[in-house]
């Protein structure tokens, strides 16, 4: 399209399923071209028509930036929740992984710099900080240009652990993904006691970096288990659709199929295993503990959670509704659905120690239904904590929430899994 006129040029040919991925080629009228549903690269000369298939690195496609000279291309892809940065030669189309250090790698700007050529990236790993780094792509010299850590992280007074990868079927046999951190202390006579975080989303994947409150619980004695269950994103469109119509059913079993590998491989004591997340992550928690059938949690700790999605439904926004059709469908056709997968259908069943925060300002987990969920618990008698941050939404978490749900949350399990 001419920018000034606003005529059209010429049209693309290219199917719906895909969609364009990175910048135009430096010097030809080539530009990538990513397909939605299998995750496949091709590179498209807009001129001729012509599709070149390029080499396919392992895992998801997630940003693509050319070489100055435009003869290479480089990618990041993420496979099992880590990151891996691939070179492609246009000429020969081969296919290269850079000799990058294990973790998350987010493929940054590419420069030159004199006579280098230099690629820019962020690491981090279970044990390590997002810091900037770079590749030297002719030396192929790796080097850590920022160090974002406190000197005491790392040390005696604060040893960490790195994160182990698991693999695991579910019920229907679909495979699972997810990270096991064990504490370096021997486990009790009876076994570990064990945390389950379940990340927000569900479209979200809990990744092999450094998050401060999986080290500290570790710490203090917990197994940190970290499943990547159907509806994650990092594992294919297929399996990211898998949870349709399925929420609180089939992700959840994914999750306590995870638990069962736990329990076998690590040493976990089944009656101490807890169960804790924010937003989706809060959502399962309250339903993981109306579903003792399938497995008894010890405990749970929810934040920002849902516990009623025809609530949602009624008094949410359009893009909130949705999302929540994303999940279930047309709404007024699902509404069996939606009251099947809500918590507060089941709230009877929970016998569980159960803390909550909620935010007051949260227009996407709003706190009403959350607080009807628990003032039923609290008058049967429940053990419930229940804390209401005045100022806060779904989005905006300042540094003092963090140290203080921290807190809140080890002073919980403790206290309830003696």
């Amino acid at each position: 399209m001419n920018p000034n006129s606003g005529e059209i040029i010429r049209t693309i040919p290219v199917v719906s399923s895909f969609t364009f991925d990175g910048s135009w080629h430096p010097q030809r009228p080539t530009i990538p071209l990513l397909n939605r549903e299998d995750g496949k690269l091709t590179m498209l000369n807009v001129d001729s028509g012509e599709k070149i298939t390029l080499p396919q690195p392992e895992g998801e496609i997630e940003k693509i930036v050319w070489s100055t000279d435009g003869e290479t291309l480089y990618l990041s892809a993420t496979k099992d929740a880590r990151d891996k940065i691939y070179s492609i030669d246009l000429d020969s189309l081969e296919l290269n992984s850079l000799p990058l250090p294990q973790g998350i790698n987010k493929i940054g700007k590419l420069r030159k710099m004199g006579n280098e050529e230099i690629l820019f990236f962020v690491h981090a790993d279970a044990t390590t900080r997002m810091n900037l780094w770079k590749f030297d792509l002719e030396s192929r010299n790796v080097e850590q240009l920022t160090r974002k850590r406190s000197p005491k992280i790392g040390t005696d007074e604060f040893p960490l652990v790195n994160s182990i990868s698991e693999h695991w079927n579910s019920k229907d046999g679909l495979g699972i993904h997810g990270f096991v951190m064990v504490p370096q202390s021997p486990p009790p006579v009876e076994g570990y006691p064990a945390i389950v975080f379940v990340h927000g989303g569900p479209m979200g994947q809990d990744v092999d970096s450094f998050v401060g409150t999986y080290q500290i619980l570790v710490q203090e004695g917990f197994v940190v288990f970290r499943p990547n269950f159907r509806g994650s994103t990092g594992y294919g469109a297929a399996f990211q659709r898998a949870n349709y119509r399925e929420i609180g059913k089939a992700d959840l079993v994914d999750i306590v199929t995870g638990v069962g590998m736990l329990i076998e491989k690590y040493k976990v004591n089944p009656k101490k295993v807890a169960i804790t997340g924010g937003s989706y992550g809060g959502y399962m928690t309250l339903r993981a503990l109306t579903k003792p059938e399938i497995f008894e949690f010890a405990a749970g700790w929810a934040a920002a959670a849902i516990s009623d999605f025809e609530y949602l439904c009624d008094s949410s926004d359009a893009l909130f509704r949705d999302f929540i059709a994303y999940l279930f469908g047309p709404i007024e056709e699902s509404r069996s659905f939606l009251k099947e997968a809500s918590p507060i259908t089941d709230w009877e069943k929970v016998r569980k120690p159960l803390g909550i925060v909620q935010f007051a300002n949260d227009t996407r987990t709003p706190l009403k239904p959350v607080w009807d969920f628990a003032n039923k618990l609290v008058e049967r008698g429940n053990h419930v904590e229940f804390h209401v941050e005045p100022a806060m939404g779904h989005a905006n978490i300042p540094k003092g929430y963090l140290v203080r749900s921290v807190a809140r949350q080890i002073q919980f399990f403790q206290k309830v899994m003696k």
